[in-house]
């Protein structure tokens, strides 16, 4: 498996440094908005909260330091140690797994070979997933508040339902599964009434507002609607759900008949069926278990910013794209069952016993 991850590693170099030139041009329209913005000689006057404003000004600095595919490769080059190394791929005990975080990781590659506001979340999301320690932690937890005030407002819901869900795997940790199922109910509905009670603009109309300003656009042929006109937030709530089904169980694309649509529903289903393998496997270990910390964060963090997606997310393009920031812990918990211990055995048993069921 030496030999995979060396080629798959060098793929994944050669995608972010040559991407720019060859990837449509579709792919780059974060990246010339962001240079634009480099040239206004307002750009630094006052503070701000617009996201591309405020990104702008994160990739000037960096941008200080070197060429942009220096910079970027660089970048994504420190993702990849930093990727190969915790995730212990070498360790991988399954061909599954190996295949899928591959996928994964060049999949990254080509959302970041340019400019963009993925590359700034990454680290964000990372640090707050992986840092160990209460004074990192309290770091990593600043970070995240300074990223969603002046970058990504949306991911105030999204640590919201953090939360929410941490205190729900804490009740079945203990065993309370009725007090289990009552938070996550009642925290999955609460952004909802909140919006309806300020008289706020249902959250996921935000996908309508963007898709009115893309009729008949060509790289919107993703995108999709709300199936009910939002009238409250019972029909808010209820376009959510439909939307989270629509994205991560994205059947509906197979009637585009395009291979890259095909390949995105059967790789998504299988990120799904491993994900959801692994968050099974953690939620049936006994509450007497040594518990991983780590592993129930990122668990959290996935499935918190999943329901976010389903919220906003406009196409399925824009959903691939977000989504770059949770390969990671994604992957973690999709693999618990393929890293092998310490011991050379199965840390908690192989993929393979179900791989062939998923």
């Amino acid at each position: 498996m030496v030999a995979w991850w060396c080629a798959t590693a060098l793929l994944a170099m050669a995608v972010v440094t040559l991407g720019a030139e060859v990837l449509p041009p579709k792919f780059s329209y974060d990246s010339e908005l962001i240079k634009s913005l480099m040239r206004r000689p307002d750009l630094w006057e006052g503070v701000s909260f617009d996201s591309f404003v405020n990104a702008t000004r994160a990739w000037a600095i960096l941008l200080e330091l070197g060429p942009e595919r220096l910079v970027v490769s660089v970048c994504f080059a420190l993702y990849l140690i930093f990727f190969i190394h915790r995730l212990q791929v070498g360790s991988f005990i399954s061909a599954h797994a190996h295949a899928l975080a591959a996928c994964w990781l060049l999949c990254s590659a080509v959302f970041l070979t340019n400019l963009s506001k993925e590359m700034l979340a990454l680290p964000v999301a990372l640090v707050f997933c992986f840092a160990h320690g209460t004074v990192a932690r309290a770091g990593a937890f600043l970070l995240f508040v300074i990223f969603t005030a002046f970058v990504r407002q949306y991911w105030a819901i999204t640590f919201f339902y953090y939360l929410v869900v941490t205190v729900a795997l804490v009740q079945w940790r203990a065993e309370r599964r009725i007090l289990f199922i009552a938070v996550l109910l009642v925290g999955f509905v609460v952004p909802f009434l909140a919006a309806e009670a300020f008289q706020m603009v249902p959250l996921s109309e935000s996908r309508m507002i963007v898709n009115a300003d893309r009729v008949d656009s060509p790289d919107a042929r993703s995108a999709f609607a709300n199936p009910l006109i939002n009238t409250n937030a019972a029909t808010d709530i209820a376009n959510t759900i439909a939307a989270w089904f629509f994205l991560n169980v994205p059947v509906a694309l197979l009637a585009e008949l395009t291979p890259q649509y095909v390949f995105f529903v059967f790789f998504q289903l299988l990120s799904i069926a491993y994900f959801g393998a692994g968050l099974a496997h953690l939620l049936r270990q006994p509450r007497t278990a040594p518990s991983d910390p780590v592993r129930w964060r990122c668990a959290a963090f996935v499935l918190s910013y999943s329901v976010t997606q389903a919220i906003f997310e406009p196409d399925f393009g824009s959903f691939l794209r977000h989504e770059v920031v949770i390969v990671m812990p994604l992957l973690l918990v999709a693999c618990t069952r393929t890293v092998k211990s310490p011991d050379k055995t199965a840390q908690l048993g192989s993929v393979t016993d179900h791989g062939s069921k998923l």
